[in-house]
């Protein structure tokens, strides 16, 4: 989803794909939605709209696919204390050990209805101080950062500009027309899920 060249077609047929086949195995599937990562960041308001378009995208492709194969999905925005600090990696878009426990938490809930499953134990964790959050940023999240620019920062500013385009002369646009998607990549699998 965070990549150049996403595709929320392309991400909506591999993901009924990987679900019938699944179905057809008569697996328990379980779909996630997304949780709304501008209420854990500060973006640019720009950045924010296009990423927050994205992800509501992708989470109505989810629930979709989740209706039409009457699978389990777990909405992850309902959660209660899912906004809290410490459910979070220090990168604010992936869960912590803690929000990984406690998303496994939730899915129980809906299993229980037809799986025995035992409780799930949410251990202790180490909250990362100011230190070394920084640290890890640093070390860690610059090197990924600086890696992935020559993928994302073209189509980020791409769709920063064409946003501030659209919004400056085509007054109110439909639903589908407020997501845009940048592609300047060369060529594309169509066998992997763009999110």
């Amino acid at each position: 989803m965070l990549r150049n060249g996403f595709s929320p077609q392309r991400f909506h047929q591999n993901l009924r794909t990987i679900v019938s086949e699944l179905t057809a195995l008569n697996s328990t599937v379980l779909l996630l939605e997304l949780h709304d990562p501008n209420k854990l960041l500060r973006l640019p308001k720009t950045l924010a709209g296009i990423l927050d378009r994205r992800i509501n995208m992708v989470n109505s492709m989810t629930r979709a696919v989740a209706e039409e194969f009457s699978t389990k999905l777990l909405q992850t925005r309902q959660i209660a204390d899912i906004y809290s600090k410490d459910m979070w990696h220090v990168d604010r878009m992936h869960p912590s050990k803690k929000g990984h426990q406690h998303l496994a938490k939730n899915f129980r809930k809906i299993l229980l209805d037809e799986i025995a499953v035992a409780p799930v134990r949410i251990s202790p964790v180490h909250v990362k101080t100011r230190k070394e959050s920084i640290s890890w940023m640093l070390l860690k999240g610059t090197p990924w950062f600086f890696k992935r620019c020559f993928d994302l920062l073209p189509a980020v500013l791409f769709l920063i500009t064409k946003e501030k385009i659209l919004n400056a002369f085509s007054g109110r646009r439909g639903k589908e027309d407020n997501v845009h998607f940048a592609n300047f990549t060369q060529s594309q699998s169509t066998e992997a899920i763009s999110a």
